[in-house]
């Protein structure tokens, strides 16, 4: 009997045992499987995303050279002196105060493809293994949310000064109280567009190295 017990629980012992490596075969196959597939998953996502900041650098780029000119331009009307504004004619003033307002809502960045927000915004920032990378990503998603913000700010600004604007000509002439507030007026949107090309450069340097991490890693 004490024999037949024997064998009875040596067999159920083999059987789980075969149960048991069935289960670790099977889980350690779908750990295999489920890290093919992240770093099938990461590869792909590095290639899009090469091409991705490539076409970011030089968007950047572009729109930095735009804000620039617009900051000269509203600089060079900030410090004209009270004099030199009261003494143009209404056509001089205007094509002066005209360009920095003209060009001021032409250089907002607007990024390609938005692998990264969509990563960030999913929760799936994690699958990038690469430490230094999701850093600098996590990076370029903050700083183009607050860009986007400082550009939202800088149009509604200058819409409302073009509003001013439009009010103070509805009479076809320039009163010098008038020339003075605008030129005071123009202090905001200038702020404003100095916020941008800061941010932009921001964007740029982190652009920049992710460009370079990328291309490191292909």
């Amino acid at each position: 009997m004490t024999h037949k017990r024997f064998q009875i629980t040596g067999k159920l012992a083999v059987e789980f045992s075969i149960i048991v490596a069935g289960v670790l075969v099977a889980l350690i196959a779908e750990s295999w499987w489920s890290e093919r597939e992240d770093r099938q998953f990461e590869r792909d996502l590095i290639e899009d995303m090469a091409v991705e900041f490539g076409a970011n650098v030089s968007i950047l780029e572009e729109d930095m050279v735009a804000n620039r000119v617009l900051l000269k331009r509203m600089a060079d009307f900030l410090a004209m002196p009270a004099e030199t504004i009261l003494a143009l004619s209404d056509t001089e003033f205007e094509s002066i105060l005209f360009v920095p307002v003209s060009l001021a809502v032409v250089s907002i960045f607007d990024p390609a493809m938005g692998i990264t927000q969509a990563l960030v915004q999913s929760g799936e920032l994690p699958r990038i293994k690469d430490r230094s990378l999701r850093l600098h990503m996590a990076n370029w998603s903050a700083l183009l949310q607050e860009g986007q913000r400082f550009s939202r700010n800088s149009v509604q600004g200058i819409f409302e000064l073009r509003a001013v604007i439009a009010e103070a000509r509805s009479d076809g002439l320039w009163s010098a109280d008038e020339r003075l507030d605008l030129q005071y007026r123009m202090e905001f949107p200038e702020l404003l567009a100095g916020l941008v090309l800061q941010n932009q450069s921001r964007l740029h340097v982190e652009a920049a190295k992710i460009t370079e991490l990328l291309e490191s890693r292909q």
